[in-house]
């Protein structure tokens, strides 16, 4: 596929992958490293690989409504409707194989990511992890995350 993602996307698709947050949720038991502090009210979180966004939208449940919550994908073919989302998640298509747009660089305090070892390319993860640390602020907080 042209844009990297080797699955297929659709109604199925989209089920599989919130089976998967469940699976993954009941297996952990947080939403969040419980290590990363979560009750700033100007917390700002990325997703990498957002997919249907739900982890974004029942991670809102548990912290501030004032919290921004962004997820980035490939392609918004999973994305829900946005009158379906909480007012503080935001889903936009980026691709994390590439340099982030400079208007989210440096902006994160956490940058959440997981499952993505279906589309890591020739066995090297490096795209991903330059992408991510370029969307972690090290101005405003020296203590980001990358929870994965």
């Amino acid at each position: 596929m042209p844009d990297g993602y080797v699955l297929s996307r659709g109604y199925l698709p989209s089920s599989r992958l919130n089976l998967q947050y469940y699976l993954w949720q009941n297996t952990v038991g947080y939403h969040l490293h419980p290590s990363v502090p979560q009750e700033r009210p100007d917390l700002k979180i990325a997703e990498v690989a957002t997919g249907t966004g739900l982890w974004l939208s029942e991670l809102s449940k548990t912290l501030p409504s004032t919290v921004q919550l962004d997820g980035f994908d490939v392609s918004s073919d999973q994305f829900p409707h946005p009158t379906f989302l909480p007012h503080n998640v935001r889903l936009q298509v980026a691709d994390a194989r590439e340099d982030p747009a400079p208007s989210i660089c440096g902006v994160y305090d956490v940058v959440h990511l997981r499952l993505l070892l279906a589309v890591v390319e020739n066995d090297d993860p490096g795209p991903f992890i330059r992408h991510c640390q370029k969307l972690l602020s090290m101005v405003a907080s020296p203590r980001t995350y990358i929870p994965y």
